[in-house]
């Protein structure tokens, strides 16, 4: 089951907190603007260029590029994280779901979460420290989701540990942030995975 723990910091979503909720997105944008430009050909996302490229190649070309707007470091850990987590992270993580395997399925959500708060830079104190004393605490794996600067963090755990994990999880966060609050804990479910439906048109049919 999951435990869900709503880390009490609201994502500010005005200003210059927008600019920096969105610049992972434009980021990746101006990566594969990039590329295209150092290729000569432009590509449509970034996925299209990782897929079409060495990565390594791919590296180099933006190494030796003019990143303005952004920082040459900037774009670079933007790419390193998309690589990192779509070659990387995504079919280890659907292997493991696949096989049944609890314990590498946490193990790559566990190395996204550490990765993307280096690389990304869009989550705050309370949320990574959330993950990192959830693994601590027993979970399988621990993830900050939501918006970014702010928000909430799952973690993976036996149904029969769930309740005293909750527990031994609140107290310790309110002893590290004891002004957050309004911090919020619950157990949950996850529902059923994506499916197809299928209708028939004549049911549809004036």
């Amino acid at each position: 089951v999951f435990v869900i723990a709503n880390s009490g910091v609201i994502a500010e979503k005005t200003g210059a907190a927008l600019d920096l909720y969105n610049q992972a997105s434009a980021l990746a944008r101006h990566v594969a603007v990039l590329i295209g430009a150092g290729r000569g050909e432009p590509v449509p996302h970034l996925a299209a260029a990782v897929e079409q490229d060495e990565t390594a190649a791919l590296r180099k070309l933006l190494e030796a590029s003019s990143p303005e707007p952004f920082a040459l470091r900037d774009v670079l850990d933007r790419f390193d994280q998309f690589v990192f987590e779509s070659q990387t992270i995504i079919p280890a993580a659907s292997k493991a779901l696949d096989s049944g395997d609890v314990t590498l399925f946490g193990e790559c959500c566990n190395r996204s979460q550490s990765t993307g708060a280096k690389l990304l830079k869009n989550q705050v104190k309370e949320t990574e420290w959330l993950a990192t004393r959830a693994t601590k605490l027993g979970a399988y794996g621990a993830s900050a989701f939501g918006a970014g600067f702010g928000g909430s963090v799952w973690a993976l755990i036996e149904e029969e540990r769930a309740e005293a994990f909750r527990q031994n999880w609140e107290h310790d966060y309110a002893e590290a942030y004891p002004e957050r609050t309004d911090a919020e804990y619950f157990v949950t479910r996850p529902g059923p995975s994506a499916f197809e439906l299928r209708l028939d048109p004549d049911q549809w049919s004036s």
